[in-house]
């Protein structure tokens, strides 16, 4: 019996098989039905599969959280900071201790008060060079006095690419820093230097010394992490 026969004639590649044996397909199912050399139907049912497509999902190109290692560095080392201390929420009445400090220091204890309240990145730098003459005064540890100001700085807004070499660079017109906005390295940065500072004079000299190589500012000394 022919194995490729049609109803027009034997073709030309035909090749003769004994009765009993029939031609597979290669993926497991018998010859065409309607060819002479099948007389069966295959020995399992044909299923037709729906194949169920999606549709395309919108991306959004708003950045859901930092993606680059130093947005993630800033992010855990935040984040492990602020899990040291438990949250206080609303600054108390000023201790005696502290109350002796601001007496020492000539500062203004009412203004003390709303200081502590107030966020950091909303201060100007006359209100910065006060509240770090009373951290300095008032707390001792360097690790407590880095989670009080990097949680002042919450809901602080986020932008790229803010600190430059101005005035330091005749054609740079970013400042060296800055109170209102940060990213990931600004904040590190501001956070580190006022944590060591006790006034807005020593954060500056201590924030050039972080982020230039011995202090000396300009693009080739600056320390490019």
């Amino acid at each position: 019996m022919f194995a490729n026969d049609t109803k027009g004639g034997a073709r030309g590649n035909a090749r003769i098989l004994p009765l009993g044996r029939r031609p597979r397909h290669p993926l497991g199912m018998l010859s065409n039905p309607q060819d002479t050399g099948c007389l069966c139907q295959p020995p399992f049912p044909l299923v037709k599969i729906k194949v169920r497509r999606h549709p395309p999902r919108s991306v959004s190109r708003e950045p859901i959280m930092p993606s680059t290692p130093c947005q993630r560095v800033s992010l855990i080392f935040a984040s492990l900071l602020f899990a040291t201390i438990p949250f206080a929420g609303k600054a108390a009445d000023l201790t005696s201790a502290q109350k002796a400090e601001c007496k020492k220091l000539g500062l203004d204890q009412k203004q003390i008060t709303e200081l502590i309240d107030k966020p950091l990145y909303k201060c100007n730098e006359s209100e910065v060079d006060t509240y770090l003459k009373f951290l300095s005064a008032t707390e001792p540890d360097l690790r407590k006095r880095i989670v009080t100001i990097a949680r002042k700085n919450i809901n602080q807004p986020y932008e790229l690419y803010l600190l430059g070499e101005m005035p330091f660079e005749p054609y740079d017109p970013q400042p060296i820093y800055c109170l209102g906005k940060s990213d990931c390295l600004v904040f590190t940065e501001h956070t580190y230097a006022m944590a060591l500072s006790h006034n807005w004079p020593s954060f500056m000299m201590m924030l050039q010394r972080i982020r230039y190589r011995n202090g000396h500012i300009g693009v080739a000394t600056r320390n490019h992490y």
